[in-house]
């Protein structure tokens, strides 16, 4: 406001709010060969990078956990996720993180439900793997990089068939008679020692040993 009265002969509310709605933050990136810029995906829209790095792709931070009571917010986010990936002219990479710190607490982590259904599977390694295809390639649990340039080939390479899910399966949903349903986030041990670690809806995280804990498999 004090570069605005001192630049601006208008000095009225009416004159600065006018200019700061005509101006957007958008219009000072720098732009470059060497240049990282850092904004949010609502920033992003109408622009577009060689590549493109969504970070924090986990269920409880994108989408943030209130969407699962309000699907109006759901499908907001999965609109703006949407703008965020096709912001990318050549490569788009996922990331997120199996825990965080966050706000002195530790926090277990599933992959956001964007990346599944962005045709991407999460697999138990730490290794990033780049593929090609336009749409949906192999990926990482915690890195996935697309090629979307003209040139990058479509085909995805098959993979052997696996082994029948567990009904605890990592990624599987689940219900609490007292936690209500959430998502099996980590899972330890087999037989009468299977644990699982459970991300129920609204944030909240348990370590339950599944032979007493009464899990209902959705």
């Amino acid at each position: 406001m004090d570069e605005y009265e001192e630049r601006s002969p208008d000095k009225s509310t009416t004159g600065f709010l006018e200019q700061v709605s005509l101006v957007a933050d958008s219009d000072e990136i720098e732009s470059g060969p060497h240049y990282v810029t850092l904004m949010t995906v609502h920033l992003a829209k109408g622009l577009e990078f060689n590549s493109v790095f969504l970070t924090g792709m986990e269920e409880g931070l994108f989408p943030i956990g209130e969407t699962d009571f309000a699907q109006d917010e759901l499908e907001e986010e999965r609109r703006l996720c949407y703008v965020g990936m096709t912001r990318a002219k050549r490569m788009l990479h996922l990331t997120w993180s199996a825990s965080r710190r966050l706000y002195g607490h530790s926090r277990w982590n599933a992959p956001s439900r964007f990346i599944e259904e962005a045709g991407l599977v999460a697999k138990p390694t730490s290794r990033p793997i780049s593929a090609p295809g336009p749409v949906a390639p192999r990926a990482s649990s915690k890195t996935y990089s697309v090629d979307s340039s003209p040139k990058a080939s479509s085909t995805v390479s098959a993979s052997p068939l696996a082994s029948p899910p567990s009904p605890f399966a990592v990624g599987s949903r689940v219900r609490h008679t007292e936690f209500g349903e959430g998502k099996v986030i980590e899972k330890s041990g087999s037989g009468d020692n299977l644990k699982v670690m459970v991300l129920f809806t609204g944030g909240q995280w348990k370590k339950l040993l599944v032979k007493y804990a009464g899990l209902e498999p959705l």
